[in-house]
């Protein structure tokens, strides 16, 4: 169901729509031209006609001529010359960098002399016990073989 104010509005906007008509008023146009007697003219004729009128006056396109461009000649300078400085601070900032490690290294090496001795592949010695287990005097747990070679040098047992 349409409510009462659409139907309102629409009746109010109508109304004014019809107001506004009364109003208008009409525009008044002058006559037409009479169209000519002669007909279609066609354009033709030589050109000469033209310019014996003084009307049209027939011109040639100016010559132009364009300068000539030359690059000019660009030279680059010695580039030995121009990173010199460069290179001598890089050498510096190297050299600076390696004497900063070393003495890195040597800082943290508690002790440790340049020469490790020679680490030995297999083991010969069983682990010393921690300190909790020597404290409470439990014997050590055997070993297990890590390796092959280790396992097949073991003893054999007989049942």
């Amino acid at each position: 169901m349409v409510s009462s104010h659409a139907v309102f509005s629409v009746a109010i906007g109508f109304s004014f729509l019809v107001a506004q008509a009364t109003l208008a008023e009409a525009q008044i146009l002058p006559s037409l031209a009479p169209p000519p007697t002669g007909g279609v003219q066609q354009a033709g004729g030589a050109v000469a006609a033209g310019e014996a009128s003084g009307a049209v006056k027939q011109t040639a396109w100016p010559k132009i001529t364009m300068p000539k461009v030359t690059m000019p000649k660009v030279t680059m300078p010695d580039l030995s010359k121009v990173l010199s400085p460069v290179s001598v601070g890089f050498e510096k900032v190297s050299t600076g960098s390696k004497k900063a490690w070393e003495g890195t290294k040597e800082m943290f090496s508690f002790g440790k002399t340049n020469n490790p001795a020679p680490v030995s592949t297999t083991r010969t010695t069983q682990p010393q016990q921690s300190i909790w287990n020597r404290l409470t005097g439990r014997a050590p747990e055997p070993v297990a073989p890590q390796t092959v070679g280790e396992w097949m040098s073991q003893p054999r047992l007989d049942p």
